[in-house]
C-alpha cells in the first residue's frame, strides 16, 4: 500500500474523506466551471464529501480587495480541512487561483490528484497522481475506498 492510500485510510473527517475540487473559475463558462465538478459530485458523493468552491461564484462581480481576501481565506480554509485535492489542469484560462491552491495543499501535505493532458514540471512534481481523464480519477478513488 502506498502513502496516498494510507493517508486516505487515516482521514481527517469523521465520516467520509473530504475532497476539494480545484480548477479554473475566472473567465470560464458555466460548463467549464460546473460541468466537471457536478460530474464528480454525482459519481463520488456516496463515498466522499466533495467541496465545490464555485458555490461562491464571483465571476461577474466587481472585485474589491476585501472580497478577494475573503475568497482566498475561504478557499484556504476548505483546502485545510480536505483530505485530498483534485485539480482540473486540462485548461487554465490564465488562472492564478488553481496553481496557488496546488502549492498551498502541497505545503500542507495534502495529496493532490491532477487531471491534465500536458506534462508540466511544476504540476507533475507537486501532484501525487496524474490522470488524463476524470473517469480514470473516479475509477481510482472508487478502488481505494
Amino acid at each position: 500500500m502506498d502513502i496516498f492510500s494510507e493517508s486516505i485510510k487515516n482521514i481527517k473527517s469523521l465520516d467520509k474523506p473530504i475532497i476539494y475540487l480545484s480548477g479554473p473559475i475566472q473567465k470560464c463558462s458555466d460548463e467549464e466551471c460546473f460541468g466537471w465538478r457536478n460530474d464528480l459530485i454525482n459519481k463520488l458523493s456516496d463515498i466522499y464529501t466533495l467541496i465545490d468552491p464555485t458555490i461562491r461564484d464571483y465571476r461577474n462581480v466587481p472585485k474589491t480587495p476585501k472580497m478577494c481576501r475573503e475568497i482566498c481565506e475561504k478557499d484556504k480554509y476548505e483546502i485545510r480541512k480536505s483530505d485530498l485535492i483534485i485539480v482540473n489542469a486540462l485548461f487554465s484560462k490564465g488562472s492564478w487561483g488553481t496553481p496557488m491552491e496546488v502549492m498551498y495543499a502541497y505545503m500542507l501535505g495534502i495529496p493532490i490528484i491532477t487531471v491534465t493532458n500536458t506534462m508540466n514540471p511544476w504540476l507533475s512534481h507537486h501532484s501525487y497522481k496524474i490522470f488524463d481523464s476524470f473517469d480514470c480519477v473516479v475509477k481510482y478513488l472508487r478502488k481505494l475506498n
